[in-house]
């Protein structure tokens, strides 16, 4: 594989897949960005839907399967259903619509994937550095259009600058920088990993991301996470430094990534700054001290502080209290909200059970990324959750394919009438 791939090489390869895989590379491509200038508030404008409504033709109704994701979709959605008949006088149907689109687009896409196998090795290691090189082409143009003073620039995507941040700060094709981050973190964890699975040798050491064929992609995404101002990105990059931790090194591994931590606390860098202190308030499960490290991040992390501190002697803890209470009472506003305000317990439980059982493997670190709430997930209407979910359920299957090549590869055990 040659080091430096161009956008013309990856036309080129395009053409040669199939008409099936074309779709499930386009569609991942394109869910996956947020263009402004045609976004809707949400960040979820029309070319989202139309993608949502082709894979859920292509993937459940045209090529469906009895799959475990088909199952655990559909128990997932009844209980909201359930929930909303039960809980609710007045239903949004609009909210349980959307919710019902990204349980169906997923179910769509993983039997694509389980079921199609549309997707080689190499077809989804090129989309993964596709995905990458085209934020990073976005991200360079972005900088340099602030360094030249633009303030806004819908062609790039640059429709506002976080100047404050950092002179830097750029949010590439999606959303916000935090948004960013984890796409780029996710993809590439999947790249690093498949790549991985391709060579066959075990995992790599820090220098060998830094020799050719990887060189340049990991360069790109140091760029990126460095230079878009982002905590979550600092977070990741932290989070991603696990995966060089084995069994034969974490004696010496675990206190150098801990003396990292502590050399990183002392970096003049405010973004950094303030994420470990939003990680360090987390760790306390004090939604006033969360809300004193980052005001902002604490909208996002107070439901999760709040959940480990319910009454789970209410009903309505595991149960829910109906569709729409949380945003009805203004419950993230006023940092009351929970991880089960809607729905309860139950449908948290659930989305975990669907998460491991389809998206991803306990044993991985792409299910710390999950529960560290950096690498997607599949509980709620965040929609870009779905779709990182998404990225690792390929890296999944291929994970798995893997296992299973290498216990076909390990030889049989005598049995008694051998010896």
């Amino acid at each position: 594989m040659p080091e430096k791939e161009t956008f013309k090489s990856y036309f080129s390869k395009f053409r040669l897949l199939s008409p099936l895989q074309k779709f499930t590379v386009v569609f991942l491509i394109l869910f996956g960005i947020y263009y402004r200038p045609v976004e809707i508030m949400a960040g979820f404008g029309p070319q989202h839907i139309l993608l949502m409504a082709l894979m859920i033709m292509v993937g459940v109704f045209i090529y469906g399967a009895p799959s475990r994701a088909l199952w655990l979709g559909i128990i997932y959605c009844s209980w909201q259903l359930f929930t909303a008949f039960t809980l609710n006088d007045t239903i949004r149907w609009t909210t349980l619509f959307f919710s019902f689109g990204l349980v169906f687009s997923y179910v769509g896409f993983y039997n694509l994937v389980y079921y199609k196998k549309v997707f080689t090795l190499d077809v989804f290691i090129d989309l993964l550095k596709f995905i990458m090189m085209l934020a990073f082409v976005f991200c360079i143009m972005q900088q340099l259009a602030i360094l030249a003073g633009f303030r806004s620039l819908p062609a790039i995507n640059l429709m506002m600058t976080y100047t404050k941040k950092g002179p830097l700060a750029c949010n590439s094709l999606y959303l916000e920088m935090s948004h960013f981050a984890r796409f780029m973190l996710v993809c590439y964890y999947g790249y690093v990993k498949c790549s991985e699975i391709q060579r066959g040798q075990g995992r790599y050491k820090v220098s060998d991301l830094f020799k050719a064929p990887h060189r340049w992609v990991t360069i790109r995404f140091l760029w990126m996470m460095l230079t878009m101002a982002s905590g979550t990105a600092m977070i990741a990059l932290l989070a991603f430094s696990l995966y060089f931790i084995t069994k034969k090194n974490f004696v010496y591994m675990i206190p150098v990534f801990i003396a990292g931590y502590f050399i990183l606390g002392n970096i003049e860098d405010k973004q950094l700054k303030r994420s470990l202190r939003t990680i360090e308030a987390t760790a306390t499960f004090d939604r006033d001290q969360v809300r004193e490290a980052d005001g902002s991040a604490a909208t996002r992390i107070a439901p999760l502080v709040n959940s480990f501190n319910a009454d789970f002697t209410k009903k309505e803890t595991w149960f829910g209290h109906g569709v729409d209470y949380g945003r009805n009472n203004n419950l993230v506003v006023r940092m009351r909200a929970t991880l089960f305000d809607d729905y309860g317990v139950v449908l948290v439980v659930l989305s975990y059970i669907f998460a491991f059982s389809c998206a991803y493997k306990i044993n991985s670190l792409g299910a710390l990324f999950m529960i560290m709430g950096i690498g997607g997930g599949m509980g709620g209407n965040i929609h870009y959750g779905w779709e990182l979910a998404m990225l690792m359920t390929v890296v999944r299957y291929f994970m798995e394919v893997d296992e299973i090549e290498k216990a076909k590869k390990q030889p049989r055990a005598l049995c008694a009438c051998h010896l």
